[in-house]
């Protein structure tokens, strides 16, 4: 896949899955109407925690090893297929330790009937999680769309009519059966599209190869520790929400991340599924080298915008789309998500790229680095909540996170700089910061736009504010096309100088 072909699929996938994350969003918009700050703190901080702790922990393990381009298909199925005793095991665990002393919630019979739910949920999943990853190695984008669309959309209304049926009485145990409908539509899609094209997708041994490749099961090795430390440094601010806020802050904290991760699930996750295919099929330095400092310019221009609009617009937002939450909490925390965003971008694609050309080795100094991390983040998380109020607990979780994530960035950003050349040399082919940075004049407009719009806020109508706002955003958008056109086009002329030397 060359640099158009991954453009292309980037475009057709953020554009569709967009339309569908956000075609959800407004469905759960409606749904969270119909359920209490303490039942979302639940669902969001026990449930759903239990079931992304055990997708991430296979996606950054077995996902990552399955997905890398040195391997055969054959050799991808095998070890994709170990994402199934992964799943149960950390499953397993997560119950009879941490959750087993959230099973108890007084005698919550619509509680416990949804943990068990979710429990054949995840069980059903990683039935699908194999052949998700072979659709995902084969760059299937339509078809892998067409999946999620349709599960997506099942789940999301299935869960708004239960809930509108069955109303405070059983909220969690309908969002449980609208996640199991999700696992169940999606692995009945898999099967039968693989079973009508009669493909292999079941583990075997070719007689010319071995059934693993040594260096890609040492590199599952290396990334399962790896995984399980970025398991405590990416959820470990969730259980720790789980277990020190109560659970109307529990559905406070989950709103604004409902809110302020919009974003990263419409257009960040796409591109870092790509782009690990990307990375791992044969392309130049240079290729990697220009698609890598488009996204992170994206991203840096990203992190000018944001906090230009959302500080001034989130109470806004609640007012018109979820009023009885205007003035909770979560008003306090959703400001501070125009910076988090951008962070977890920038993490995302420069992990995918460490995680994509890596050997073992330097994985496993990789998850040491993590390893040092986590041994200097939590204590300081915990110490910080123990001396200050419980008003700003939810914050101090942001930050930490926003901390976790820069230098995680930064480790990633320097093995990508020695390994795409040096970057201050030769800035057209490299990762300098000025390669990064956006113009002067976008910055300038974004401090601006900022301004303006906080002064609107404090001085004018609801309506009238976001005119304002709307003013400002097109005429960001419009400097950001004038002012970066240029170095696009460079970009481009880049990559097709080096594919026609390289025809020669």
């Amino acid at each position: 896949m060359d640099v158009r072909g991954f453009a292309n699929s980037i475009a057709w996938t953020s554009s569709l899955a967009g339309f569908i994350r956000v075609a959800n969003f407004i469905i759960n918009q409606l749904s969270l109407r119909l359920i209490d700050p303490a039942n979302l703190g639940r669902q969001s901080f026990k449930l759903d925690l239990l079931y992304s702790s055990v997708q991430q922990l296979s996606k950054d393990s077995v996902g990552l090893a399955a997905l890398n381009g040195s391997i055969s298909s054959q050799q991808s199925i095998n070890l994709s297929f170990l994402a199934i005793p992964l799943n149960v095991i950390s499953l397993f665990i997560a119950r009879v330790t941490f959750f087993r002393s959230l099973d108890g919630v007084g005698d919550d019979n619509d509680y416990n009937a949804a943990l068990l739910l979710y429990t054949v949920a995840i069980l059903v999943e990683s039935l699908v999680e194999p052949l998700k990853l072979q659709a995902i190695r084969r760059a299937e984008v339509k078809r892998r769309l067409l999946v999620d669309s349709v599960a997506f959309a099942t789940k999301s209304i299935g869960t708004l009519v239960l809930l509108s049926k069955y109303g405070q009485s059983h909220s969690l145990s309908s969002h449980a059966a609208g996640q199991l409908n999700y696992s169940l539509i999606q692995l009945l899609a898999y099967i039968t599209d693989y079973l009508s094209e009669a493909r292999v997708i079941f583990p075997g041994r070719l007689s010319n190869e071995s059934a693993f490749h040594k260096q890609s099961t040492a590199a599952l090795r290396a990334l399962t520790t790896q995984a399980l430390i970025k398991l405590g440094l990416t959820q470990g601010d969730k259980y720790i929400i789980s277990t020190h806020l109560s659970d109307a802050d529990q559905g406070a904290f989950a709103l604004a991340d409902n809110y302020g991760s919009i974003v990263a699930r419409v257009a960040l996750l796409p591109i870092e599924e790509n782009s690990r295919v990307y990375f791992s099929s044969k392309v130049s330095a240079q290729q990697c080298a220009s698609v890598l400092r488009l996204l992170l310019h994206a991203y840096t221009l990203l992190l000018c915008v944001l906090p230009a609009f959302i500080p001034s617009y989130a109470q806004s937002v609640l007012q018109v789309l979820l009023p009885q939450y205007s003035t909770s909490s979560a008003l306090s925390i959703l400001p501070h998500y125009s910076i988090y965003i951008p962070f977890m971008a920038y993490n995302g694609i420069l992990e995918s790229y460490l995680h994509s050309t890596a050997t073992s080795v330097l994985i496993d100094r990789h998850s040491r680095f993590l390893t040092l991390l986590s041994l200097l983040l939590m204590p300081s998380i915990y110490t910080a909540l123990a001396h200050s109020s419980t008003s700003l607990h939810p914050i101090i979780i942001v930050y930490a996170n926003i901390a976790n994530l820069g230098a995680r960035s930064v480790y990633a950003y320097s093995y990508a700089s020695r390994t795409l050349g040096d970057a201050d040399r030769n800035a057209s082919s490299g990762l300098s910061m000025k390669s990064i940075l956006p113009h002067k004049l976008v910055i300038l407009a974004c401090v601006v736009a900022g301004a303006v719009t906080h002064y609107s806020k404090l001085s004018y109508s609801l309506v009238a504010h976001f005119a304002i706002g709307g003013i400002c955003g097109v005429s960001i958008c419009v400097l950001i096309v004038i002012t970066e056109r240029a170095r696009v086009m460079s970009v481009i002329k880049d990559v097709k100088q080096h594919r026609a030397d390289k025809s020669k």
